[in-house]
């Protein structure tokens, strides 16, 4: 990690390709790396938190840790990480470092763990200005959260900070199980809940899912291709026609409400990563990622699979309060998430939509929708 931890020095690191979201089929390419330490009690826990089916990937780590044990070259802690250490009193924790995704908006993750392997801290940490502005609306939404009566379901903010170049936002560790591909009642519950606490508007045109598609797509026009400047114009006029007079109540939503996000413990829901959190979006769209994402990640989705998604979601949403509101055009709330996860991935490469897999598959399933829209 050129940021946290270099190659060279001390052997107090190995590392190894994992995802925290291995089991639900990230590709290779949006694996982050995980610095894993020496202690193995620590490194056994951090897999827990991070992992489902922990016991089959920490015998794959076991096997790295091996072939390094003789290694010239390991990694070692950066200036950087020495000074996030002394800022937030982590001096003599050990730590795990996970390394984000490529691009703009890309955070490291570290985690420290006490001498009985247990975690004590959630660090997050962002170099570029992107990275610092999400990881300061993660604050603010955690903030909002704890006053709106949710605090038992999502992090506690320990800390923020600023060290040298980057913005840290500490956070308490949740702990629990993974939800798996299933939609429980703890995870209605809890969407119901938030939405209740956070309604927001019921117009399309003061929204804030509108104003993000129609400011991303003006900010792209000079560096998309000439199809996707065709996709995105046609998509934009279409929602607009179809949302305009009706009384959607555009609420606030998570914009990653994903299985790799979620604990279950004995309290219901707790649920990571609140960096893109924002009012004014579809009552849908958290329902259409966690159904949707999951399978785009490993395979293509054909317009029978979307039709039996939007069926399912209809179904989960009948249990929201004011459902019979929230419901309505979902193959149009559908299309408007399939389009705004497009601009963000497109507007993080720059434009560029080669060899991006959810780009490109999204991208489809916009022009298959006179295939899968409601009749």
């Amino acid at each position: 990690m050129s940021d946290l931890n270099s190659n060279r020095g001390l052997p107090l690191l190995a590392v190894a390709e994992l995802s925290t979201a291995s089991h639900y089929g990230f590709p290779c390419s949006a694996r982050p790396h995980v610095m894993m330490p020496r202690n193995h009690r620590a490194a056994q826990a951090a897999l827990r938190l991070l992992m489902p089916r922990n016991k089959c990937i920490w015998l794959s780590m076991q096997s790295v840790i091996d072939r390094l044990k003789n290694a010239r070259s390991w990694f070692r802690e950066t200036q950087l990480m020495s000074e996030i250490r002394q800022a937030t009193g982590m001096n003599n924790y050990t730590s795990v470092v996970v390394k984000g995704t490529p691009g703009p908006y890309s955070k490291d993750v570290v985690l420290f763990f006490d001498s009985d392997a247990d975690p004590v801290l959630l660090l997050k940490v962002g170099t570029s200005l992107p990275a610092r502005r999400l990881l300061e609306n993660e604050a603010i939404w955690l903030e909002r959260l704890n006053q709106a009566g949710l605090a038992a379901h999502v992090p506690r903010v320990l800390s923020r900070c600023d060290v040298d170049h980057a913005r840290v936002l500490g956070q308490s560790v949740g702990t629990g199980r993974f939800p798996g591909a299933k939609m429980s009642n703890h995870i209605l519950g809890f969407l119901s809940d938030f939405q209740v606490a956070f309604p927001g508007i019921a117009s399309y045109q003061n929204s804030t899912l509108r104003i993000v598609l129609e400011d991303r797509f003006h900010a792209l026009r000079s560096c998309i291709s000439q199809v996707w400047l065709t996709r995105i114009h046609k998509t934009i006029e279409m929602l607009s026609d179809e949302f305009q007079g009706r009384r959607i109540p555009f609420c606030a939503a998570h914009r990653d409400f994903a299985p790799w996000n979620m604990r279950i413990t004995d309290r219901g829901l707790f649920l990571y990563d609140w960096e893109y959190a924002s009012d004014g979006y579809t009552p849908l769209y958290d329902l259409f990622h966690f159904f949707v994402m999951p399978h785009a990640l490993k395979h293509q989705v054909s317009t029978t699979q979307l039709t039996m998604i939007i069926g399912q979601v209809i179904a989960k949403a009948t249990l929201l309060k004011d459902a019979r509101a929230k419901v309505q055009l979902p193959d149009y709330q559908l299309l408007a998430y399939l389009l705004d996860v497009c601009l963000f991935y497109l507007e993080s490469n720059n434009g560029k939509h080669e060899g991006d897999r959810i780009v490109c598959r999204y991208g489809d399933l916009i022009d298959q929708f006179p295939q899968w829209r409601m009749q």
